[in-house]
């Protein structure tokens, strides 16, 4: 099935600026008469233009951009700088196309579940987790563009009120909604040797056969936390000798 939402790329660069409009351009609105791209170029022109690397856009089927998603895409280029902007161009792309296949738009309010389509999605994102076709970092990263995609329609006031509840912010001045996947939790094996593990490197450590090279690998491992496989493989050349130093050294 083609979806009814895609992405075009625009040109290498485009350029911003203060746009006028044509006498062809009002005519040719005027009278309801097609025109090719080719021509739409001379039906404007872009004073003092600053130029900006090209982003992918929004479409509908029919070929209508979409001018909220667009419009942050732009923005996230533009005002904040964004250097690679395709992870939030897909994510968007993926949110609409989602929107589409529920009948939702993305100012909807579900009268039923009492739920945002932010809160539906979010419920689809789990959904897909669960089922193994997408990673937990990518659904994260997926409802976080969705969630600033709102702030920034919020505060241009193309949404008179958030589809979620903000919380708070963090000390990096992240805001906190009640609207979230929680992260994946990184777990290892690691366990930390305990009071009798230790007890025993001491009561051997001048066991005879233990050479000093032996006794320095575990110092170490102890020191800084290194795995078996890591402290085997330190070089001379990973050891720096203090300056001044009078001792001896292996």
């Amino acid at each position: 099935m083609e979806h009814f939402y895609h992405l075009v790329e625009t040109d290498e660069y485009f350029e911003i600026g203060d746009v006028e409009i044509t006498d062809e351009f009002i005519n040719s609105y005027h009278t309801e008469k097609s025109v090719s791209y080719e021509e739409i170029q001379f039906f404007f022109t872009v004073d003092k233009p600053m130029s900006f690397k090209g982003v992918f856009m929004l479409f509908t089927s029919e070929g209508k951009p979409v001018f909220e998603p667009n419009a942050y895409i732009l923005s996230r280029r533009i005002v904040e700088g964004t250097k690679d902007v395709k992870p939030t161009c897909f994510h968007l792309l993926r949110y609409y196309r989602y929107l589409d296949a529920n009948n939702l738009n993305w100012d909807d309010h579900e009268e039923r579940l009492q739920r945002y389509p932010i809160f539906l999605y979010r419920a689809y994102l789990d959904n897909e987790i669960e089922k193994g076709n997408l990673s937990r970092s990518t659904a994260v990263a997926a409802l976080s563009i969705v969630r600033r995609f709102y702030l920034f329609c919020y505060r241009h006031g193309y949404i008179s009120q958030l589809p979620f509840e903000i919380t708070g912010t963090t000390k990096y001045g992240q805001t906190l909604t009640d609207c979230s996947i929680r992260s994946a939790i990184r777990e290892t094996n690691l366990q930390p040797l305990n009071d009798l593990d230790l007890q025993h490197v001491r009561d051997n450590w001048r066991c005879n056969g233990l050479s000093q090279e032996f006794r320095l690998m575990i110092s170490v491992a102890l020191s800084v936390g290194l795995r078996a496989i890591e402290v085997t493989d330190i070089k001379p050349r990973h050891f720096a000798i203090p300056k001044g130093f009078k001792g001896k050294t292996l």
